[in-house]
């Protein structure tokens, strides 16, 4: 129901991006505007984007049927971060985890045993998709963070793999943009 959902968001927002174009190029003015906000929607991550880069598949350890498995054979909150970071650092120009994509006010926390990206709780395997250059997963292989996350993967059998990827689509965020004077920092309760 939810990716129903999700799916009429964007359609939505795909008939308003469109009267708002055709209302905007009307007048010179309306134009210079029109690429303004297309510009900060890419940057920002308010626009569905598409093109080469990598996926970063994070997954739990393998638990022997009739067990239950330990916190430390999954997947944490500070892996996802791990790997967004390592990625951002080596040229990535989008993420999204899981589908949901990163802005510049996104958490990744975890809340009750489960991550949760933009507030929203995920379930393994975590996809980290990220579009940048052709050899985004082989930067990212170089990074610190890969290996603190191969570290991890050694240690306590967590999955980890980087795939370069010749395509990837990432849709737009679909948190609400800030409202106008809006101040968000640590003393509005966001952790920073």
């Amino acid at each position: 129901r939810n990716e129903a959902l999700i799916a009429e968001v964007d359609a939505a927002r795909q008939e308003l991006v469109q009267a708002r174009e055709d209302n905007l190029r009307a007048t010179l003015d309306g134009a210079l505007l029109a690429t303004q906000i297309e510009v900060l929607e890419l940057v920002t991550g308010y626009a569905p984007v598409e093109g080469p880069g990598a996926v970063v598949t994070l997954t739990d350890a393998p638990v022997k049927e009739g067990e239950e498995g330990t916190d430390v054979e999954k997947v944490l909150d500070s892996d996802v971060q791990r790997a967004v970071n390592g990625l951002w650092s080596v040229g990535a120009e989008a993420i999204a985890v899981n589908g949901q994509r990163l802005t510049a006010q996104s958490a990744i926390r975890s809340a009750a045993g489960a991550i949760l990206v933009n507030y929203r709780p995920l379930k393994p395997p975590y996809l980290v998709e990220a579009i940048g250059p052709a050899d985004l997963a082989d930067r990212f292989g170089r990074t610190p963070d890969a290996a603190e996350l191969q570290g991890v993967s050694e240690q306590f059998g967590i999955g980890l793999e980087a795939t370069p990827v010749d395509q990837v689509r990432l849709r737009p965020a679909t948190a609400p943009l800030p409202a106008e004077g809006t101040v968000v920092g640590p003393e509005e309760g966001e952790a920073q």
